[in-house]
């Protein structure tokens, strides 16, 4: 009938029939190919390493394979892939790595996860003539160790620890292993030592950072170590025995006669009978010089140090003290009274001089005394 229709597009037949008419319909079909996909997989490894990692898969002739972040090894293309739905797994993964991520692009969003997550598999959603990518991400553990040393050495002390790894205790020459540090680029860990035991020092921290991400807080007895994948950071805490030193003076007999000193910071006094004396002193070299005294001779300075360092520099009444861990340096400066006569303008010079050290002493008290 010309009265009827078709909609090829939707495969429709409209019929009008009239009376007495036959109306045939033929529906002919024809085998229209399917488009096939391609399914990407990717490996990218922090920090890139050759180290291969394992795969298996439903996606014909794809069941086992591995990848590696080296070069064109890092990506495995799978062409002419029949439209379906696939999976793949990273399977058992070698020591020291884990996983840090995986993420799959999709055009039409249908394969997962299509946010990065902490997965083993990919689900994978393959439309016709679609290319789906997914990506496996791993990172190389981390590892931290801290690290005892005393000085002197062989101390059977425990030193205490606290912070982001947990406390524990140490003593010399012992390491304490933090190792499968799984976590992101950037993560910081702290680690300080506590309480320290009665007549001990921090003397040193020292970190070996392959990344250079450490730092130090000598004053707080502590170490921020930032991590990044695969680093292997050691801190040493070191700690010391105090040592103690003693400024002496012998002036023949008299012993109310106070002779000044400094120690390149600061000025004390010291008399017969009444030395002057630095103890818990971390090891280092002390610099003490008596001041010129107009009418006592320095005559000589005479140093006990067990281990022969310290250095004695009469002409300059300097002497250079070696002031190791538990250690007692004991140094003696030896005047004679010069009897001459001083002159009066001399006599007035030095009455100026002390009252001007009076006048600057009080005003620096009245100054401490108003900020208090």
């Amino acid at each position: 009938s010309l009265d009827s229709t078709v909609d090829l597009a939707n495969g429709d037949a409209f019929i009008e029939l009239d009376a007495g008419e036959d109306v045939s319909c033929s529906f002919t079909n024809v085998e229209t190919p399917i488009e096939n996909g391609t399914i990407v997989i990717v490996k990218h490894s922090l920090p890139h390493d050759p180290q291969e990692f394992p795969f298996t898969s439903d996606v014909p002739g794809f069941d086992n394979f591995s990848l590696s972040d080296t070069g064109d090894e890092h990506t495995l293309t799978m062409t002419d892939v029949i439209p379906g739905n696939y999976s793949v797994t990273e399977g058992a993964l070698p020591e020291h790595w884990h996983l840090d991520g995986l993420l799959c692009v999709d055009p039409d969003g249908g394969s997962s996860p299509s946010v990065t997550t902490i997965t083993d598999t990919a689900s994978i959603d393959l439309d016709p003539g679609e290319v789906v990518s997914c990506t496996f991400r791993n990172g190389l553990d981390a590892t931290i160790n801290v690290v005892k040393q005393t000085n002197p050495d062989g101390s059977m002390e425990e030193f205490d620890f606290s912070g982001d790894l947990g406390d524990f205790a140490l003593s010399d020459g012992e390491t304490m292993v933090f190792d499968g540090l799984d976590q992101d680029d950037g993560d910081e860990y702290v680690v300080s030592e506590v309480g320290l035991p009665d007549g001990w020092l921090l003397q040193e921290i020292s970190c070996e950072d392959p990344s250079g991400g450490t730092s130090i807080d000598l004053g707080t007895g502590t170490a921020t170590m930032e991590i990044d994948h695969g680093d292997n950071i050691t801190c040493t805490f070191i700690n010391s025995a105090p040592g103690t030193l003693i400024i002496n003076k012998d002036t023949e007999g008299v012993s109310d006669v106070a002779f000044w000193f400094t120690d390149g910071f600061d000025l004390f006094t010291a008399a017969q009978d009444e030395p002057f004396i630095f103890d818990g002193l971390a090891p280092s070299v002390m610099t003490i010089t008596e001041l010129p005294d107009v009418i006592w001779t320095l005559e000589d300075i005479s140093c006990n140090d067990p281990d022969g360092e310290t250095v004695v520099d009469l002409a300059t009444a300097t002497v250079y003290a070696d002031v190791d861990a538990a250690e007692t340096v004991e140094c003696t400066f030896y005047n004679t009274y010069t009897d001459i006569p001083i002159p009066i303008n001399a006599r007035w010079a030095l009455l100026l001089m002390a009252l001007g050290i009076l006048a600057i002493a009080f005003t620096s008290m009245r100054r401490r005394l108003s900020k208090a």
